[in-house]
């Protein structure tokens, strides 16, 4: 995602610190899919932080034939 500036290839502008108030709750609840299929779950977030240069986001990839996928 891109903070206040050009936007990206998806249309994308995202303001500085939207994604603070969240990151609390997507660490604790959420999932990493593959190419965005809500039927696809591949991993968990085990950090996240939001930075001048946009969302960081370090993930856990399952042991699980679409994970190992995913990292091939």
């Amino acid at each position: 995602s891109t903070f206040l500036g050009p936007v990206d290839g998806h249309g994308d502008l995202i303001a500085p610190k939207a994604f603070a108030p969240h990151l609390d709750w997507f660490l604790e609840n959420g999932v990493l899919l593959r190419e965005h299929n809500m039927r696809s779950a591949i991993g968990k977030p085990v950090d996240c932080k939001e930075d001048d240069h946009g969302l960081y986001l370090k993930g856990y990839i399952s042991g699980t034939t679409e994970g190992n996928d995913v990292l091939t």
